[in-house]
């Protein structure tokens, strides 16, 4: 049965019994951007229409990460 549900949606056995590191990552990702993106806009500097570049992503997360300890103690 899972392996009919996996042909049906077109994804692995693994991913849908949450075992595909490859596709979890991708989901994390997806959220990660998602929550950037809302944070961006809800800061102004993004509007509702527009969309970050995967440079501009990449860029944006390497500068949070190099930045954290900063940013957690403006808060």
């Amino acid at each position: 049965m899972i392996v009919n549900v996996a042909k049906c949606l077109n994804v692995s056995t693994d991913y849908l019994l949450g075992n595909d590191v490859k596709i979890n990552k991708s989901e994390e990702e997806i959220k990660e951007k998602e929550a950037l993106k809302k944070l961006l806009i809800e800061n102004g500097y993004l509007s509702e229409n527009e969309e970050l570049t995967k440079e501009e992503l990449k860029n944006l997360i390497e500068f949070i990460k190099i930045n954290r300890k900063y940013i957690k103690a403006v808060k």
